[in-house]
């Protein structure tokens, strides 16, 4: 997600993948950038889509674990949500992939 269509960096951005039997997720691999001075992994949000359907429903539940516990300062926090709705938008992505 960015601002603008221009060399900017990005607000948020998430890197994702997963491996389904059927439309279970058995495996999930997810790291996000544009949060904090590198990218993070997320092994919460990982673990909370294993097992799990492949499907918006999971894909919101789980996201919301990617800034549990995150301390916004006065000017980014509305990161919190977008980097929510960043990786949600990256899971929907993969299955119009497929």
């Amino acid at each position: 997600m960015r601002d603008r269509e221009s060399y900017e960096f990005a607000l948020t951005s998430a890197a994702v993948g997963l491996h389904l039997d059927g439309e279970i997720i058995r495996r999930a691999h997810l790291a996000v950038g544009g949060v904090g001075t590198k990218p993070w992994s997320l092994p919460k949000v990982c673990a909370a889509l294993e097992g799990k359907p492949s499907n918006l429903s999971s894909y919101m539940e789980a996201a919301a674990l990617a800034t549990e516990g995150a301390i916004p300062y006065k000017d980014n926090g509305f990161k919190i949500q977008l980097v929510q709705r960043t990786i949600v938008r990256a899971l929907i992505s993969l299955k119009d992939e497929v």
